[in-house]
């Protein structure tokens, strides 16, 4: 099985992200890009 290692979720007007939103993956995952969404809070990984 493939790893997921990228993941981009780039203008997809995304507003908020609940906490845990990448706990299954965060190990795996090397990059994660959400530029251009519509966050009003930074978020802390």
């Amino acid at each position: 099985m493939k790893k997921l290692e990228i993941l981009s979720l780039k203008s997809c007007n995304l507003q908020a992200i609940e906490n845990n939103a990448f706990q299954s993956i965060e190990k795996q995952l090397r990059h994660l890009y959400l530029d251009h969404n519509q966050f009003d809070n930074r978020i802390s990984l």
